[in-house]
């Protein structure tokens, strides 16, 4: 056999089999698509926003219950001063814009039920300062001026877990 047959019949050899391993990857994918359906897989959901286990939602759905409760608990006072409320995890914060009327006065009661502290602070901060709160259910309230471009954030500090109730009211 000459040099060129000899190179020649490993070109053959390495097409044959490419096509071979082309073909089985190809077999091998139509395969496990047409039975992914009858199929257990066991995986460890990553902590995400988006998945969470059902009892870790259920604990935080309680959690902001009560922070809700507590809250709503104060607002008899407030009648005719409402602007804006809510109830957030820790995890996700508070990042509002309530476009509110330059020139008055605001205040937001937060209150944080679980464990570490978050900071309540203001974009433009304009004479304010940030504030940090327990998470220990006690309430907070901070004084603010309005104005329809002001961002009120709540964020938990590192560690901080549990629910957040707001609530916005002229003063």
């Amino acid at each position: 056999m000459t040099a060129i047959g000899s190179l020649l019949m490993g070109r053959g050899q390495l097409t044959v089999g490419a096509a071979l391993v082309s073909g089985l990857l190809l077999a091998g994918c139509s395969s496990s698509h047409e039975h992914a359906s009858s199929r257990t897989t066991h995986t460890t959901p990553s902590p995400s926003a988006s998945s969470t286990a059902p009892s870790q939602q259920a604990a935080e759905q309680r959690l902001i219950a009560q922070a809700q409760s507590v809250l709503n608990s104060t607002a008899a006072d407030e009648k005719g001063k409402f602007v804006a409320s809510g109830a957030e995890r820790v995890r996700d914060g508070l990042h509002t814009q309530l476009g509110l009327s330059k020139g008055l006065q605001y205040r937001v009661a937060v209150i944080c039920v679980g464990s570490g502290d978050v900071e309540v602070s203001f974009d433009p901060a304009e004479g304010t300062k940030p504030k940090t709160i327990p998470c220990d259910r006690s309430m907070e309230m901070v004084r603010f001026p309005g104005s329809p471009d002001l961002l009120l954030e709540v964020s938990g500090k590192s560690n901080a877990t549990g629910a957040i109730a707001w609530r916005v009211s002229k003063v």
